[in-house]
């Protein structure tokens, strides 16, 4: 029994240094614990090896609790005791990794179990090359006694595209009608010894005879291997392979490094070929800066069709891939935002864009008013709601830039709901259990924030027994300014950066939540806070001579604030 040491090799001003981490619960040291190592350091760290250490069997700590480790577990249970991962740079804190392990095996044919190695730095696409012939461990199995066999060899069997583990013998061979063979993965034992062993105690387990285990000559090709296996025999093992892709109906979409660059137009066509339901291959260009939350993309293979559709937490949702924004990567949090929602609830989704979160929110009965400046997505989110049969009167939609849209349709429904005595417009405000601003727009949301100051500064007679909005404004973290006046505190540099837009607010009233990893220094959060009555009417609380709290307009001239101070009268907006 093993716990295991996480040393990391990294450079000071040119000097070089050893750092030891011992994982919490001697848990195996993940990629997810060295980005965050790399994070700490402030450094980019040239080289990290995992040490196995003895301890007590008896305790505790054990190595089956971590299951989502498999490939940690796979590599330190089954090959050497010392596992070393080379680190490469793209960009500063940005870390990625090969492990490089040697395996001591008793036959060669084990340990070349994979596409021909004349396939390494392919450009241009020859399924050809892929035929090869690999030598395959197995058994001989009598058909009476084969389905009684499979339930625990199953998970030895070799897995492959198009390829069943039981074949057919021979039509020479002897016992053609009477037996089977059995293909076993050879990727799943360290020596031939511990596959033997193996065999023999299942076989004796089933009172089975068989014959001994032998080498199959397999005929292998192209279409046996799946998209990860044949890119990476054709990426040169000095480049780290693609970690992944977004899928969007029919669209797979990349975000390729440089160095990936020359080999873009042969992933596009192995994806093409190894996924059947993708039609159209994509690349990001650029990232998302313009007004519209775009990006220019190059069309690695496929049809040259971006209108397509996905589907979200059970909902549909029809978009053009190159005209407006989306991520599939925040199915999660559009669920957690919306799954408690009833018809009580009022949202205000600023930032809407083709709907994720207007159109769960509206199936859940809650009145929604939804807007994007994006034509595209305007359009979409109409098409949307229809396709997913919405009750069109429990939603708005609109068309406007998002302060505009604060600045009117927002601000005229805040005024109906917290003014007593004026026409509610058929709304029953006693009936509102909840009210909702979404603003998703990680990277320019929270500067929309000073809108919300004295937005209803012209209301007489404050309903105070509505409940207070709470923003959700989404925003990226920023690592160098956290780093230069927060200690390094994210969630400091957040509180300080909205409390700077909206007057009257205090850190201590703001929440700051965790959604998603973008890249190692950048994190998206959820920042929340509750629109107080002092927000909204641009009030605050101040002394006044008599040492109790009054109210004072934040939006008067200063003399005139004075002076309402010194008499002790005050005045609401």
């Amino acid at each position: 029994m093993y716990n295991y040491n996480l040393h990391v090799f990294t450079t000071f001003n040119g000097i070089s240094c050893l750092f030891s981490f011992i994982p919490s619960h001697s848990n195996i040291p993940s990629y997810q614990m060295l980005k965050r190592v790399s994070y700490k350091l402030r450094q980019k760290i040239c080289r990290a090896v995992i040490v196995p250490i003895e301890r007590n069997p008896r305790t505790n700590d054990n190595i089956q609790t971590h299951k989502r480790k498999t490939n940690f577990k796979d590599f330190l249970t089954r090959h050497t005791h010392v596992i070393s991962y080379e680190l490469f740079h793209f960009k500063d804190y940005c870390l990625s990794f090969k492990p490089s392990y040697s395996v001591k095996m008793n036959s060669v044919e084990m340990q070349q179990f994979k596409p021909p190695a004349s396939v390494k730095g392919m450009v241009k696409l020859d399924r050809s090359k892929f035929d090869d012939m690999l030598k395959v461990p197995t058994i001989i199995i009598p058909v009476k006694k084969l389905q009684m066999m499979l339930k625990k060899l199953r998970k030895y069997g070799l897995k492959l595209k198009h390829l069943s583990p039981v074949l057919a013998l021979e039509q020479t061979h002897p016992d053609f009608d009477s037996h089977k063979r059995f293909l076993f993965d050879p990727r799943k034992f360290e020596t031939h010894d511990e596959l033997t062993e193996m065999v023999q105690s299942i076989l004796g387990s089933e009172n089975a005879q068989t014959s001994s285990i032998e080498f199959y000559e397999l005929k292998v090709s192209y279409e046996n291997w799946n998209f990860q296996e044949v890119m990476q025999a054709i990426i040169p093992d000095d480049i780290e392979s693609i970690s992944g892709f977004a899928e969007v109906g029919h669209i797979a979409h990349f975000n390729l490094r440089d160095e990936m660059l020359p080999y873009k137009h042969i992933i596009g066509e192995v994806l093409l070929d190894k996924i059947p339901a993708v039609k159209t291959v994509v690349n990001k260009l650029s990232s998302i800066d313009n007004t519209y939350r775009t990006f220019q993309m190059e069309l690695l293979a496929g049809e040259d069709n971006y209108v397509t559709r996905t589907k979200e937490n059970s909902y549909v949702f029809e978009l053009d891939f190159s005209k407006v924004y989306w991520n599939t990567r925040l199915g999660t949090e559009h669920h957690r935002m919306t799954n408690s929602l009833s018809c009580g609830d009022i949202v205000f989704d600023v930032f809407a864009g083709i709907g994720p979160f207007a159109i769960p929110a509206a199936k859940r009965r809650a009145t929604v008013y939804a807007n994007d400046l994006n034509p595209y997505s305007y359009e979409n989110l109409l098409k949307n709601i229809k396709l997913n049969k919405c009750d069109t009167s429990l939603i708005t939609c609109s068309n406007l830039d998002g302060r505009e849209f604060i600045n009117t349709v927002m601000k005229d429904k805040l005024k109906q709901i917290f003014t007593e005595g004026v026409d509610k417009e058929g709304m029953n405000v006693s009936n509102i259990s909840s009210i909702s601003v979404l603003m998703n727009l990680p990277a320019l949301a929270y500067t929309f924030l000073d809108a919300f100051s004295g937005i209803l500064s012209d209301v007489d007679n404050f309903n105070t027994k509505v409940p207070l909005p709470i923003i959700n404004c989404y925003c990226f973290t920023n690592l160098p300014e956290a780093n230069d006046k927060w200690g390094g505190d994210t969630d400091a540099e957040l509180k300080h950066r909205v409390t700077n837009m909206v007057e009257g607010l205090q850190e201590d009233d703001v929440t700051v939540r965790f959604v998603r990893d973008v890249a190692p220094q950048k994190l998206m959060m959820c920042v929340s806070f509750k629109l107080t009555q002092e927000i909204m009417c641009g009030t605050k609380k101040v002394k006044s001579n008599n040492t109790e709290e009054t109210e004072v307009t934040t939006d008067e001239p200063p003399a005139k604030c004075q002076k309402t101070e010194s008499n002790a009268s005050v005045s609401t907006a």
